[in-house]
């Protein structure tokens, strides 16, 4: 788990992501790519499928999700990084981000349908 930096998080804060990474995870699942992707190499991360890495500004997990937009980018990997201001963790599900959380929810599926149409993705599939 990367340093979290203490932001105004209403809804997860350091001390509760550090309850659910030792209620779920062993010592030694943490250095599992497939568990912490920021664990993961530069080759792990190429030609992994296009990624969108949506975040909430109070997000204790901002920062960590945005690196690992910025690594995926670096590794060659479509991705699409977007940071919505004055939101929080989970913002999708909460009535107080409602029109951030239906804009969130309309470029996730703009992404995919332009990812499932994509002549690559078509290619693939033949």
């Amino acid at each position: 788990m990367a340093d979290m930096e203490s932001k105004d998080s209403e809804v997860l804060t350091p001390e509760m992501m550090k309850y659910f990474w030792d209620a779920y995870t062993t010592v030694e699942q943490r250095k599992l790519h497939t568990v912490a992707p920021l664990q993961a190499s530069d080759e792990q991360l190429k030609g992994l499928p296009p990624a969108l890495i949506l975040t909430g500004e109070k997000d204790v997990l901002c920062s960590e999700a945005e690196e690992y937009a910025k690594r995926l980018k670096l590794a060659g990997v479509k991705t699409v990084a977007a940071r919505y201001l004055g939101t929080d963790h989970g913002l999708l599900a909460l009535p107080q981000f409602e029109a951030e959380g239906d804009s969130a929810l309309a470029q996730t599926v703009d992404m995919l349908r332009r990812t499932w149409n994509s002549p690559s993705k078509l290619e693939a599939s033949d």
